[in-house]
């Protein structure tokens, strides 16, 4: 938790936006491992208040040169805990965009590589795929 505050505190100071939502990203991801569902839920507002584009799911430009991926996914299961009903359209947006990028690798074994092989791409495919599933 520590580190993840320092590199927020880092990076706001230098002014290297891109990295505060990664920090804060990972802040939230840290306390929902402890259990502590308000404070992730307090990390997840001051990502949204950083990012600012009034969208209750990030758009894919509010969050370029970030760690897009992994974001959107700690939203959901952060939303998800808390019974957000923004937790599907955080889902809905981390899987769209998943594909997005994976429809644009023509390569069918560099394709298979960006989605099995990424962790959070993985765990995007997978947790759509129960989705779908339980319907």
């Amino acid at each position: 938790q520590q580190a993840f505050e320092r590199v927020e505190a880092l990076a706001r100071e230098i002014d290297v936006s891109t990295k505060v939502p990664n920090a804060l990203e990972g802040q939230a991801r840290v306390a929902l491992a402890r259990g502590d569902l308000a404070t992730a839920m307090s990390a997840v507002q001051q990502l949204l208040d950083y990012v600012g584009d009034g969208d209750p799911v990030p758009s894919a430009a509010s969050l370029v040169g970030t760690e897009e991926h992994r974001i959107r996914m700690t939203l959901h299961e952060v939303w998800r805990r808390a019974r957000d009903p923004r937790a599907d359209a955080a889902l809905v947006e981390a899987h769209r965009a998943l594909m997005h990028e994976a429809d644009a690798i023509t390569d069918a074994a560099l394709r298979c590589s960006f989605l099995t092989l990424i962790p959070e791409n993985r765990e995007i495919a997978a947790v759509w795929e129960q989705s779908v599933k339980r319907g």
